[in-house]
């Protein structure tokens, strides 16, 4: 009888968080702006239509909470993604379910946009479709990409 122990999931080499201040304020702020404008056009199109007093409250009240609970989904799910770690393991990194090799990297130069200055973090656009947003300014999180992007060159093409 041949006993195999369970098969271990690999474990990350390391784990990058998003700084959770950049990735939520600008995203719930645009989701409340949204929000309003959208209800500011049920609004004026309800006010277009001839209803009663009693249906175009009704109307009103019922438009303001499908919208309010749309706004709160978004931020629920911005709150979920916010704090979603990028993983780094031997020969790949994954976000969410994501996955980007090492050997498809094609930059590992940070970019600053406005809010990234306004937040003191960086991004790092490793491929033109997968990108690691949110980073804080205090981590060098390129310098550990370029070696571990070494690494598994030197584990694929090893030298005699």
């Amino acid at each position: 009888m041949d006993i195999q122990a369970p098969v271990q999931p690999e474990q990350p080499l390391y784990q990058l968080p998003q700084n959770t201040k950049r990735a939520l304020i600008p995203k719930i702020l645009t989701l409340i702006i949204l929000g309003i404008i959208f209800h500011l056009g049920i609004l004026l199109n309800l006010s277009l239509l001839e209803l009663s007093s009693s249906n175009e409250s009704i109307a009103k009240t019922s438009s303001l909470i499908i919208v309010f609970i749309i706004v709160i989904i978004g931020i629920f799910f911005a709150f979920k993604q916010a704090h979603q770690p990028y993983l780094f393991y031997k020969n790949h990194l994954t976000f969410i379910k994501k996955q980007l090799s090492y050997t498809q990297i094609t930059n590992t130069t940070p970019k600053q946009n406005f809010l990234d200055k306004i937040f003191h973090t960086y991004q790092i656009p490793l491929t033109k479709s997968f990108t690691i947003y949110h980073i804080p300014k205090e981590i060098d999180i390129e310098t550990y990409i370029k070696q571990l992007e070494a690494y598994t060159q030197r584990t694929i093409n090893p030298t005699p």
